[in-house]
C-alpha cells in the first residue's frame, strides 16, 4: 500500500459521502415534484439509483468498517423486497437451483424480466448482476430451504395424525406424480388428496399459488389463471422438485417422527460422523442401562423377557434386516451421561433429554 494511503482513504471516504449526499438531494428533489401540482409524494428510487447506492456503500467498506450501514440497507429496501417477492411469487415455479456464473445471470435476467415494468438498458441490467445477484442467490437458497422444511412438516402432521402413522412410500408418491392411482382404492384416493392439497400448497414457495381458491376447482395439470399463455399455479418443475424433496428425505423423516413420538421428551440432533464398530457392539449394553433408567428398574435381574424389543424402533425389527448405521441416543441422568446407538441405513442422531 502507498505510504500516502491514509490521504488516499480520506479522499476516497469524502468522495463516497459528497456521491451519496448528492443522490440524497435527487430522491429529495424528485420526491418534492413527483406529485400532483408538485406536492411532496415520495416514490421508490429507481433501479439505477439503488445500483449506485449498492455500489456507493460497497465502494465505502474497509477493514476497519465491513458491511453496510443500517441507513444503507434501508435504501436497498425496496430492491431487496422485489427479489424476493419475484422469486417466491414467479421465478420458483420453473427455476429451483442455481450453480455457476450462467445460471446467476439467468436468475438475475429472470427477475428483472418478471419485477420490473420497464425494460433495463443493456449497461444497467450488467450492473444489476453485480450488486444484487449474490442477494438474489441467497433469497432463492432460502425459499428452497424453506419450501423443504414446509413439506416435511405437512408429512409430520400426516404421521402423528394417522392411527397407524402411516407416510406413504417412494412408489406411492411416484404414482401420484405420474397419475398412476386408481380413486376407487381408499389408500390410493387418500394418498392423492394430501399429495394434491398438502404437498403442493407446500412445494410453489407462495400461498398465493395454490390454496384453497384453487383446491377443488381445478386440477393440477390445468390450474392456471385466466391469460391463455400464463403459468401454471403448479408447474412440472414444482411437482418434481416435491418429489425430488421426498426420495431424498422420507425414509430419515419417518425414522425421526418415530423417535419424537417414542421419546417425547428427548430433543435430537443430526450429527454426520458415522458410529464407530465397538459402539455398534455395545448397543444392546447401552439400550439396557437406557431401559432401567426410564423405568427406574435397579437390578438387571428386574428386567422384563421383551425390554429389548421395547427398545428397538420400526427399522431394528424388520426380518433379514441388513440395516447398518446409526442413531445415537443420548441421555443425561441425575449423575451419570448414558450413551446408546441403534442402527439405521444413512444418518445418525443424538438425544438429550
Amino acid at each position: 500500500m502507498p505510504t500516502n494511503w491514509k490521504a488516499q482513504l480520506a479522499a476516497q471516504k469524502r468522495q463516497n459521502k459528497a456521491l451519496q449526499a448528492q443522490l440524497s438531494n435527487l430522491q429529495a428533489q424528485q420526491g418534492n415534484t413527483s406529485g400532483p401540482n408538485g406536492g411532496g409524494e415520495k416514490r421508490d428510487p429507481s433501479p439505477t439509483e439503488q445500483i449506485e447506492f449498492a455500489a456507493s456503500a460497497k465502494r465505502a467498506r474497509t477493514k476497519k468498517h465491513k458491511g453496510r450501514k443500517s441507513g444503507d440497507e434501508d435504501k436497498l429496501l425496496p430492491t431487496k423486497t422485489i427479489i424476493t417477492d419475484t422469486i417466491q411469487e414467479k421465478v420458483f415455479s420453473t427455476l429451483k437451483f442455481v450453480k455457476g456464473e450462467g445460471s446467476t445471470k439467468k436468475l438475475s435476467a429472470l427477475i428483472i424480466k418478471a419485477g420490473y415494468e420497464k425494460k433495463m438498458p443493456k449497461a444497467e441490467r450488467e450492473d444489476w448482476y453485480e450488486e444484487f445477484g449474490d442477494f438474489a442467490i441467497a433469497e432463492l437458497n432460502k425459499l428452497r430451504s424453506t419450501v423443504n422444511t414446509a413439506i416435511k412438516g405437512g408429512f409430520k402432521g400426516k404421521y402423528f395424525n394417522a392411527p397407524d402413522h402411516d407416510i406413504g412410500t417412494i412408489d406411492r408418491w411416484e404414482a401420484c406424480l405420474n397419475r398412476e392411482i386408481d380413486l376407487s382404492i381408499d389408500e390410493q384416493k387418500a394418498d392423492y388428496t394430501f399429495y394434491y392439497s398438502t404437498i403442493m400448497s407446500k412445494a410453489t414457495g407462495s400461498s398465493n399459488l395454490w390454496n384453497e381458491h384453487h383446491k377443488g376447482y381445478m386440477t393440477l395439470c390445468e390450474g392456471k389463471p385466466p391469460p391463455k399463455d400464463a403459468q401454471f399455479y403448479v408447474t412440472p418443475e414444482t411437482e418434481a422438485y416435491a418429489l425430488l424433496v421426498i426420495n431424498g428425505n422420507l425414509q430419515k423423516w419417518k425414522s425421526q417422527f418415530e423417535v419424537t413420538n417414542k421419546h417425547p421428551n428427548c430433543q435430537h440432533k443430526g450429527i454426520s460422523k458415522e458410529p464407530s464398530v465397538e459402539a455398534i457392539a455395545d448397543s444392546n449394553t447401552i439400550k439396557k442401562r437406557l431401559y432401567m433408567a426410564e423405568h427406574a428398574i435397579d437390578d438387571e435381574a428386574n428386567l422384563p423377557a421383551d425390554w429389548l424389543a421395547d427398545m428397538q424402533f420400526t427399522w431394528e425389527k424388520t426380518a433379514g434386516s441388513t440395516n447398518k448405521v446409526g442413531l445415537l441416543r443420548v441421555l443425561f441422568a441425575p449423575n451419570s451421561i448414558l450413551f446408546g446407538l441403534v442402527l439405521t441405513s444413512f444418518w445418525t442422531y443424538v438425544f438429550v433429554k
